[in-house]
């Protein structure tokens, strides 16, 4: 079984910012070394990550042309935001309570401890003894500096670096904060794909990358229940 990381929500500007002609060392973290990329946090070691091909033009036009417009504001995803908190009060579910944001989620999910940047990392117990992948979901925060990046830039200069096959890109609006949502999909390892929700805000400074990554065509109890916490997440 894989118990790994999303890789996109680690803390990306130190990739756009060369330091001595040289880019920052956390692209160490998304570009194997030897064939196999650094340690993650938490003391997981990943297998092989080899990272989706080259976004093609379509996809970029699609990322590139997303970037403006209005946020959406859909009223599904405000009443699943709401079912979710009803769902995680019934189910007496665990919190996760922040200065700047909150969480809900099952105590049979694994938390790892606040370490860097990374405010929590929550992963789901194995369906089964062939569950190949534990879904997940995380948040970490970036100081920015100079005021110089938005979530629509943010956004763009780490779909130029990743290379990941995006699906979709665009403005949300989340209790009043407006950030990008992208859905995106990846190969980290044994020929597993995994489909990951990232959302992005740029507030007062900071990047908060909230994130979800199940694998593809996985639609069991945990990625349900994946989903559901995602959504039970607040910005205050």
């Amino acid at each position: 079984m894989i118990m790994s990381e999303n890789p996109l929500p680690r803390p990306l500007l130190g990739l756009f910012t060369p330091k001595n002609g040289v880019l920052g060392a956390l692209l160490g973290r998304f570009t194997p070394k030897n064939g196999v990329s650094g340690a993650l946090l938490h003391g997981f070691t990943p297998k092989l990550r080899v990272l989706a091909p080259i976004l093609n033009v379509a996809v970029l036009a699609i990322c590139l042309t997303a970037c403006s417009g209005q946020a959406r504001i859909d009223k599904e995803d405000l009443a699943a935001r709401e079912a979710a908190r009803q769902y995680a009060d019934s189910a007496a579910w665990q919190t996760i309570d922040r200065a700047e944001c909150r969480i809900r989620y099952p105590s049979d999910w694994t938390l790892q401890p606040e370490s860097e940047n990374a405010v929590f990392y929550l992963y789901a117990p194995a369906e089964s003894d062939g569950d190949r992948f534990r879904e997940n979901v995380s948040l970490v925060v970036e100081v920015l500096p100079n005021g110089k990046y938005d979530a629509d830039s943010y956004v763009e200069e780490a779909i130029k670096l990743l290379q990941v096959q995006v699906t979709k890109n665009e403005r949300v609006e989340w209790a009043g904060h407006v950030g990008r949502r992208l859905v995106y999909t990846q190969r980290p390892a044994l020929d597993i794909v995994t489909t990951n929700e990232l959302y992005v805000w740029v507030i007062n400074g900071k990047a908060y990358l909230l994130a979800f990554s199940r694998e593809e065509g996985n639609d069991g109890e945990q990625a349900v229940t994946g989903q559901r916490i995602l959504q039970t997440f607040e910005l205050k």
